[in-house]
């Protein structure tokens, strides 16, 4: 029995390393495709200037919500900003989120973007600021030939 409880530990500690290995892995990809993501154009428009869709791979999302320590009621009625501050937060992490996952389906733009926000009570004294952004992720191919003057 030394035998298998030897074998067994030294397959578990095998087992951790590679799910360590793996972690890390994921860690570089997300790394990786949060970087790609930023230079993934988005627009509200059906077209992005000086390229042309080759495939619409699909719709894609990105969903944020942001509490907060306040009822929604109270800050709709006070003009300090702190609103304001929330709202665009949840939604540039919401657009975030969008080109995140447009980059993990390998899209190499989002069009036709909309953007829905919503606010909730959880209680009296506390809300929710939520955004999601919606659009199409497509392929593009670039058809700006333009040649510069000399």
């Amino acid at each position: 029995t030394l035998g298998i409880e030897f074998r067994t530990r030294e397959l578990t500690e095998t087992a951790l390393r590679e799910e360590q290995s793996t972690v890390q892995a994921w860690s570089e990809v997300n790394k990786y495709r949060q970087q790609l993501s930023k230079k993934i154009p988005i627009a509200t428009t059906t077209f992005i200037p000086g390229h042309e869709i080759s495939e619409v791979i699909g719709i894609v999302t990105g969903e944020s919500a942001f509490a907060i320590e306040a009822s929604l009621t109270d800050l709709v009625f006070t003009t300090n900003g702190f609103a304001d501050l929330k709202l665009n937060q949840a939604i540039h992490h919401a657009l975030e989120l969008l080109r995140y996952n447009a980059c993990a389906i390998q899209a190499d733009a989002v069009i036709g973007v909309s953007i829905d926000t919503s606010g909730a009570n959880k209680n009296i004294k506390t809300g929710v600021f939520i955004a999601i952004a919606v659009g199409t992720a497509v392929k593009l191919t670039c058809t700006n030939t333009a040649t510069p003057n000399s």
